[in-house]
């Protein structure tokens, strides 16, 4: 695990704190927010092993985001890899 400042740590909560915040707006809107999977659960979608996964990842076949610290696939990076 990579040693963060100070200054860091609290940049990285507040993109964390604010993407919630958005995803919280929506919902109040009655607007869709994007499923997340975790990386096994995007594994298992895509019906490949994790170490093709991390290969496809370093590539950039598959987007990853990540979120107070740990990683995740969204629907929609999914439907691009699949092309839909």
């Amino acid at each position: 695990m990579e040693n963060l400042t100070f200054e860091q740590t609290v940049s990285i909560l507040l993109a964390d704190v604010a993407e919630i915040k958005e995803g919280l707006k929506m919902l109040s809107q009655g607007k869709t927010v994007q499923s997340m999977y975790t990386i096994a659960q995007a594994c298992e979608v895509l019906n490949i092993s994790r170490t093709t996964f991390d290969r496809y990842a370093k590539d950039g076949k598959i987007a990853i985001t990540k979120v107070m610290g740990k990683k995740y696939v969204s629907q929609a990076a999914i439907n691009t890899y699949l092309g839909k």
